[in-house]
């Protein structure tokens, strides 16, 4: 679950014909933009659950934190899936 969490999160979203249409995030719209209000935070969050939630093994996701650097965010989540719990931390 934590690799098929990192490959989704690192792969963009309709460039590649390998994945399916609802596998991938589309980070687009937040290039350029660093989520320092709660606002774009809270967009690009919901975003990132939409995409993960994809997966019927997955139950919940969690913001545990979010850190923007100079060019990229640090992105910690918590998963509830049929398996347990776990906390991945991912830099997109």
């Amino acid at each position: 679950m934590k690799v098929w969490t990192y490959k989704l999160l690192k792969t963009p979203r309709f460039r590649y014909q390998a994945y399916f249409d609802d596998y991938g995030l589309i980070l687009e719209d937040y290039i350029g933009k660093t989520p320092n209000d709660t606002v774009e935070a809270g967009n690009l969050f919901n975003e990132i659950k939409k995409a993960i939630m994809v997966n019927p093994y997955i139950k919940d996701v969690m913001n545990t934190g979010m850190n923007p650097h100079e060019k990229t965010v640090q992105i910690a989540l918590e998963l509830t899936t049929i398996y347990g719990k776990f906390a991945i931390e991912v830099e997109v």
